[in-house]
């Protein structure tokens, strides 16, 4: 199931985004598992964000960019391994039933694991859950979930480096906005039945670190936005 997966997920030739494959990802976890959400969070200084959400509830508060302190969320002890990966029944639990978060986002039962990068470090977490107590959820469920997540682990290493990319050809198209670092030659175009000349042809060159041809920097530039 992993291959297939994969095989389907990161197809070169799809035009699928990453966040889209994500989804997927989440909504496949979701179902299997009789959850209301599914989601992808990052973890940062001081927060937990939520990425990618796929939520079957009405509750709003579980939604892309919304984020709590990271120290009151279940995410940061399952990573802390303060809390275990499967909680049945989230208002039994001696940790769970006094966290605010338990009620703000009405959890009734959870699953969670880690997302660890290639680097070591931690991104966040895929997680699931659902209003009501679910005593049924056990091992398997978890096993599942871990392979899915490895998966979404693949996916989000290649965000995490294609943003890295981005951000350094952004920072040098704006350095080169910035500094005008741009020449402009003029080519002279002659009208050969006059023999007079009929307009000029204006190209830019762009002699910098690393050197990339006119075509390439306007296409980043596009690409960037």
């Amino acid at each position: 199931m992993r291959d297939k997966l994969s095989k389907h997920l990161f197809d070169p030739q799809s035009d699928a985004s990453i966040e889209s494959k994500l989804l997927k990802l989440l909504s496949l976890v979701r179902k299997h598992l009789s959850m209301e959400v599914a989601f992808i969070s990052k973890f940062t200084n001081t927060e937990r964000v939520f990425k990618v959400v796929d939520n079957q509830t009405t509750n709003t508060c579980v939604s892309v960019g919304n984020s709590d302190p990271i120290c009151e969320t279940y995410c940061k002890k399952i990573s802390d391994n303060e809390l275990e990966q499967i909680i049945p029944n989230t208002l039994e639990h001696p940790i769970t039933r006094n966290m605010p978060v338990t009620e703000k986002l009405n959890i009734g039962s959870y699953i969670g694991v880690p997302i660890i990068l290639s680097t070591g470090k931690v991104y966040g977490t895929f997680c699931c859950y659902k209003t009501v107590l679910d005593n049924a959820l056990n091992d398997k469920d978890l096993s599942f979930l871990r392979l899915i997540s490895e998966i979404a682990t693949e996916l989000i290493e290649k965000k995490v480096q294609s943003d890295i990319l981005n951000n350094e050809s952004k920072s040098l198209i704006e350095n080169i906005i910035k500094t005008n670092d741009i020449t402009i030659y003029f080519q002279p175009i002659f009208n050969l039945s006059t023999n007079q000349l009929s307009g000029y042809e204006s190209l830019s060159r762009f002699f910098i670190e690393p050197y990339k041809t006119p075509d390439i920097w306007f296409k980043d530039a596009e690409k960037l936005g």
